[in-house]
């Protein structure tokens, strides 16, 4: 029979809010395109407060590729529609809002900015991205010739297979788990996931390596992000070093 306190403890500790500076975030379960979770920031005192996404929606559409147009525009129209506003950051928000009505808003942005990061995404159809993963299927194919597998899958702590992007075989039963990451939410979260899993694992056989390329633009939060995952972050113009330190 399935544990209910268990499940309600992991629940409640995923969803229980946050304090961040002036903020108080609170967790959804509603998910953008990106399948990166909303998440509602709250600011304000005891008798009004404001409630936004955060920037989530126009942040999905900014990690998507390029473009060119100012969101803006659309994003207020969008939103109006929802009885919401939009300030000069792309922030969709509700102000003034009563600490009896906070529970029925939050739920009301984070399904606006949704529904708005899918609007804008049909809306500017932005460039992806390059993928600079076939630069380094040569390298790695330089590097260990047969000795690696593309899409190699590893368990983890909790008896889960993860799907990594190169699965390099060192010898003396040593191995290299490697994923190439872009810079939007789905790529990263996958990564961190698998990554931290293994980690748990603490098997000292295995070297974890994130690849991300310095090339493009990253944000240092995103950053930040790839080193929780407890595998060692490299620019894509150093990883020729790192190749050649895992093959000594």
């Amino acid at each position: 029979m399935t544990d209910l306190h268990a499940i309600s403890e992991a629940i409640q500790e995923w969803a229980r809010p946050q304090a961040e500076g002036r903020f108080i975030i609170v967790p959804t379960f509603t998910l953008y395109p990106s399948n990166a979770a909303v998440q509602v920031f709250i600011d304000g005192d005891r008798n009004s407060f404001n409630v936004s996404d955060g920037g989530g929606a126009i942040e999905t559409l900014m990690k998507s590729g390029d473009f060119r147009e100012d969101a803006r525009p659309g994003m207020k129209a969008f939103a109006r529609r929802w009885g919401l506003s939009v300030d000069s950051h792309g922030w969709i928000f509700a102000s003034n809002v009563g600490s009896e009505e906070v529970t029925s808003i939050v739920p009301l942005v984070a399904d606006c900015s949704k529904q708005a990061a899918e609007f804008l995404l049909r809306r500017h159809r932005p460039t992806v991205a390059q993928d600079f993963r076939p630069e380094l299927d040569l390298l790695i194919k330089e590097r260990f010739h047969s000795s690696y597998q593309v899409d190699g899958v590893w368990t983890g702590a909790s008896n889960k297979r993860h799907r990594f992007d190169y699965l390099i075989r060192l010898g003396d039963e040593r191995y290299a788990l490697m994923d190439a990451v872009r810079p939007d939410a789905s790529s990263i979260n996958s990564a961190i996931v698998s990554h931290i899993d293994v980690a748990m694992a603490a098997n000292e056989n295995v070297r974890q390596t994130i690849i991300y390329d310095d090339r493009l633009e990253w944000k240092s939060s995103d950053l930040a992000l790839l080193r929780v995952a407890k595998a060692q972050p490299v620019a894509f113009t150093n990883v020729q070093t790192v190749l050649a330190h895992l093959a000594a």
